[in-house]
């Protein structure tokens, strides 16, 4: 079973200029019907507005998405995805406040899909790398809202938006496909400090080890003694300086303090990891959401062009019957005359008649 509308209500549309940010711009002449529809298996639901042949809204509700009202009649979303911001006017508080509501259910439905796959993502971690305690953050973005209209569902002439929104907005324009560059790298770059971390541990635990083979050895020389007080001198000052040194690599400090990084090195190369995924599986739906907007916008254009043939077939069947009427007429006026000339004569023999009886 696919997707099925489930709320559907009228209003006016209008996105955010794209030129400016600063102006809301109608996206239709009058209002038009916002639906909403959920697909059970994805647990999505979208904000569909089509009129015609032309596509309005198509907005998957995301968990950091927000509704925020701006006025009593008013309200507005951001979605980085579409690149843009959409604005509904509606035509009571009560259509307003009913939109807003099914807004909240759709937000807490794509929240605990995203949870449930949170979770999934760090059982899988857990299986391939070990219990590490990893957690992927998943922190939302608050954005400022819009200026609402003035009055009526249209904004008034020189009606600007809050800045802050617009900056916001700036922050969600990155597309989930270069986040998950960004994401790639990252864990590049970390698997990469990840391995000269290892590197710089093994170094220091290979020279932990000569270094206490050096002090053994040397402990050694000085127990056989020496003739030669000038090098009994350089050993035991030779032993000293040793000595310092394997303390300070015995103490552990470096090698703790080397191993805390690596840890926690990789546990965000898991936090990442998750993300990554997730923000996989994001790229994954928008590409085929994307496919299902273009075969909708295709079926719509084929209805669009079956729609033109026939009527393009109705109005050559009009024209036909249009001249068949003007043949009629001209028949009709044709025999309306033929008539009045034999009413003519009609009169005239009647008055010959009447003559002749008069006589």
């Amino acid at each position: 079973m696919g997707e099925k509308p489930v709320f559907s209500t009228q209003a006016h549309v209008f996105q955010i200029d794209p030129e400016t940010r600063k102006k809301w711009v109608p996206s239709a002449e009058k209002p038009v019907v916002v639906s909403y529809y959920y697909d059970p298996n994805k647990r999505t639901h979208r904000i569909i507005a089509i009129e015609g042949a032309k596509v309005h809204i198509n907005s998957t509700i995301t968990a950091n998405m927000t509704f925020t009202k701006t006025s009593p009649k008013f309200g507005q979303w951001s979605d980085h995805r579409a690149n843009t911001v959409f604005g509904l006017g509606f035509a009571s508080a009560e259509e307003l406040n009913e939109f807003s509501e099914k807004f909240s259910e759709a937000k807490l439905e794509a929240k605990k899909k995203l949870d449930d796959g949170k979770k999934i993502s760090t059982k899988q971690q857990v299986l391939h790398r070990g219990p590490n305690g990893s957690t992927s953050p998943g922190a939302v973005t608050n954005h400022s809202p819009l200026s609402p209209p003035k009055s009526s569902p249209y904004p008034a002439t020189g009606d600007e938006p809050d800045e802050q929104m617009d900056n916001g907005k700036e922050e969600e324009k990155v597309t989930s496909d270069e986040e998950t560059k960004k994401l790639t790298f990252e864990i590049e770059q970390l698997k990469l400090a990840l391995a000269t971390s290892k590197t710089n541990a093994k170094r220091l635990e290979e020279e932990k080890t000569e270094v206490a083979k050096k002090y053994e050895q040397l402990q050694t020389d000085i127990s056989q003694g020496s003739n030669d007080d000038k090098l009994l001198h350089d050993l035991k000052e030779e032993n000293f300086m040793l000595k310092e040194k394997l303390e300070g690599l015995l103490d552990g400090e470096s090698v703790k303090t080397l191993k805390a990084e690596n840890k926690s090195l990789e546990r965000q190369i898991d936090e990442l990891q998750v993300e990554l995924g997730q923000a996989r599986l994001a790229l994954a739906e928008l590409k085929e959401k994307h496919q299902n907007v273009s075969l909708h916008i295709e079926n719509a254009e084929e209805g669009r062009r079956k729609s033109e043939l026939m009527a393009k077939g109705l109005e050559e069947k009009l024209d036909e019957e249009r001249e068949l009427l003007n043949e009629f007429k001209s028949g009709l006026t044709s025999k309306h005359k033929e008539i009045q000339d034999m009413l003519y004569k009609l009169s005239e023999l009647h008055e010959s008649f009447g003559e002749e009886l008069t006589l």
